[in-house]
């Protein structure tokens, strides 16, 4: 089985670090271009389109990057799918703030609540534990295909990742967060990269709660 793990183009909210979770934010003039590159890209390393599937969180901004893969990549209706379990970490009254937002009001040590392994970050959101289960449940399904494009979130990338290298919950936090300038590739028990020309990355302080 192959996995092709893309994270959704860049957003709105991404571009002045705010937090999305499940609310959605409509992709920039710059998601539209990312989302392009990413369609032509699977479309020349898949080659073939025999035994490929297509599936995508159920969010506007994933939904809408699948859209386009899928008008690019041509598939049968019946392995194009949708699953909540692909979604986004849910962060409760957390969602809408901006981050320098939360620094304010919680101040640095919200840094280590939004990494901490079995926090329910905005009061009743998940835990970075929570999305694991979510991703390791995904993976423990039947696949429909030898290869699937996976179109998902940044939090959730990370720990799908894990999930599918078997980390304990300190390695998977130190794994490289998913910028808009790649694809990532899970293959035979490994994650390697598919780097996606021309498409510039924003820098990962720039969307996550780590120092820059």
């Amino acid at each position: 089985m192959t996995i092709y793990l893309v994270r959704h183009g860049e957003t709105r909210w991404n571009v002045v670090r705010r937090v999305q979770g499940r609310t959605n934010s409509p992709l920039t003039l710059r998601g539209l271009e990312q989302i392009a590159a990413y369609a032509k890209l699977l479309k020349a390393e898949l080659g073939t389109l025999d035994d490929v599937a297509l599936c995508a969180s159920p969010l506007a901004r994933t939904q809408q990057t699948a859209s386009t893969i899928d008008e690019t990549l041509p598939q049968p209706d019946a392995l194009c799918s949708e699953t909540e379990r692909l979604a986004e970490r849910y962060c409760g009254d957390w969602e809408g703030l901006l981050f320098e937002q939360l620094l304010e009001r919680y101040g640095e040590s919200v840094r280590f609540e939004w990494r901490r392994w079995d926090n329910r970050v905005g009061g009743d959101g998940e835990s970075l534990d929570d999305v694991q289960a979510r991703a390791r449940a995904w993976l423990a399904e039947p696949r429909p295909a030898a290869r699937t494009i996976v179109v998902t979130h940044g939090i959730m990338s990370r720990q799908f990742r894990g999930a599918y290298l078997g980390l304990p919950p300190e390695d998977v936090m130190k794994l490289e967060s998913h910028t808009h300038d790649r694809i990532f590739k899970l293959e035979d028990g490994a994650v390697g990269i598919v780097e996606v020309p021309d498409v510039e990355a924003l820098p990962a302080s720039r969307y996550s709660m780590r120092r820059s």
